[in-house]
């Protein structure tokens, strides 16, 4: 998971102050660390018109990943190095896969990620897509759509949805990935982060099992913030 952002240094001091994470330089490059545990990486814009949080797809094979994403009607977007690709689903939501070790060290603890969510205008294509890809399976809760992969274990034990979920779906009229993150406090947070210059787009509200918050960083990257309740 890494943020794409025209200035990562500034994204780098926003989150720090949001989240109280440490950050260490490398080059152009940022990794953001929790109780000296790797969380997230921050870097350069490059091939992405905007900013935004990558979300990165472990996969056993870099090119053929690429090639069944081209050839079920995702593009790829940039090749970075040999392990990793950054790729576009058939609506436009970025996305990366790797066969890279490094990740998050510290997951599902308050400043650090929780899960990634899909919003697109294209339901129906996206269950095709990710589940022919991936081998997700798509299924329906309520206002949202998890994604769920048969023989993965994730998450914590007391939380309201499967185990096995990777990801979720909403409906949204632009496609795009986002990241949330687990916090204590949803509301001190939300508005902590807006004295820092986010913009709140959803107030704090409470949904089965959640009480979340949708915000847009400094420089325009989208995240969502939640407390499961």
């Amino acid at each position: 998971m890494e943020a794409l952002q025209p200035d990562p240094r500034r994204a780098g001091e926003f989150y720090a102050a949001v989240f109280g994470w440490g950050l260490r330089v490398d080059g152009h490059r940022l990794t953001a660390h929790a109780g000296g545990r790797a969380v997230a990486g921050l870097g350069p814009l490059g091939s992405l018109p905007s900013a935004a949080w990558l979300t990165r797809v472990r996969v056993d094979d870099v090119d053929e990943a690429v090639a069944r994403a081209v050839q079920a009607g995702g593009s790829l977007v940039a090749r970075p190095s040999g392990e990793e690709a950054l790729l576009a689903d058939p609506a436009g939501a970025a996305f990366a896969v790797g066969d890279m070790d490094r990740g998050a060290e510290l997951v599902n603890q308050p400043g650090s990620w929780d899960l990634s969510t899909l919003a697109t205008p294209a339901p129906r294509a996206a269950e095709a897509f990710y589940g022919g890809l991936f081998g997700w399976r798509a299924e329906p809760a309520g206002a949202i759509t998890l994604w769920r992969l048969r023989g993965y274990v994730g998450g914590l034990p007391d939380q309201p949805v499967p185990r096995d979920t990777v990801a979720v779906m909403t409906a949204a009229v632009r496609a795009t990935w986002s990241v949330d993150f687990r916090v204590d406090d949803v509301d001190g947070c939300a508005e902590h982060a807006a004295s820092h210059g986010a913009r709140i787009r959803r107030a704090p509200h409470d949904t089965p099992g959640f009480r979340t918050a949708l915000l847009v960083d400094p420089q325009g990257a989208p995240f969502s913030i939640t407390r499961f309740r």
